[in-house]
């Protein structure tokens, strides 16, 4: 049961940086904890289990971004952040 439990944790980690970021202002996001989920993901699930934790968590970043207003491209450069010149 408790192996059930902790299959849990990337997901959670997912969770944890979504409600960090809508929490806390658009300057400050929460990109180093939704891409430490498949990091985390590594341990206790399988190959597809990591790459399906990625995805997720790279899409949730996209989302978080785009509502944030930071999404997007600068000046021919990938914008992540709302101080870009």
């Amino acid at each position: 049961m408790r192996q059930r439990r902790v299959k849990w944790i990337p997901l959670g980690v997912i969770v944890l940086g979504v409600v960090l970021d809508l929490a806390t202002p658009a300057g400050v996001t929460s990109a180093p904890l939704l891409m430490a989920a498949p990091v985390a993901a590594a341990p206790l699930l399988g190959l597809r289990g990591i790459i399906a934790i990625g995805a997720l968590a790279m899409a949730v970043h996209a989302v978080l971004a785009w509502y944030d207003g930071t999404f997007g491209w600068q000046r021919g450069v990938a914008n992540s952040s709302p101080w870009w010149p």
